[in-house]
């Protein structure tokens, strides 16, 4: 749990065990899908399509850990932006699991690593109402 400076909470549903993969096409377009790592939120049971007789407190704990949406990105290009370097906006989200991220923009500051002999797409995101931010590191597969 994160409490934040207004006094609010939130579940740290997201962690160092996140799952997940981000899609860059070469006509603009993103899609991202991030699960938690943490089964303690992710009934093994469970099935699709859900059942007459599946829990709900089950399937909420399964809808506070998934993040996924698809839009439209392109590069900000009011900042200096290089292929290492920059920052990419999502949006506005066309579709999202949570509705209220629907016709948002997502700002996303980008850095390219290489490291252990991999590919990197690091993703920073500031965090509402806080000083620090999240890091996303997403590996290359394709």
């Amino acid at each position: 749990m994160s409490r934040h400076p207004n006094g609010s909470e939130t579940l740290e549903s997201f962690n160092n065990t996140t799952e997940g993969i981000i899609t860059y096409t070469t006509r603009g377009y993103v899609s991202v899908i991030m699960t938690s790592g943490n089964s303690t939120l992710r009934p093994p049971h469970l099935l699709w399509p859900p059942r007459a007789n599946d829990s709900d407190t089950d399937w909420a704990l399964i809808g506070r850990s998934i993040m996924s949406y698809t839009t439209q990105f392109h590069i900000n290009k009011d900042l200096p932006a290089s292929q290492i370097h920059g920052q990419v906006l999502h949006g506005p989200i066309d579709i999202a699991n949570v509705p209220s991220l629907v016709g948002t923009m997502l700002v996303r500051n980008y850095t390219v690593e290489h490291r252990d002999g991999n590919e990197y797409l690091l993703l920073q995101t500031p965090r509402e109402n806080a000083t620090s931010r999240s890091d996303i590191s997403w590996r290359r597969i394709a």
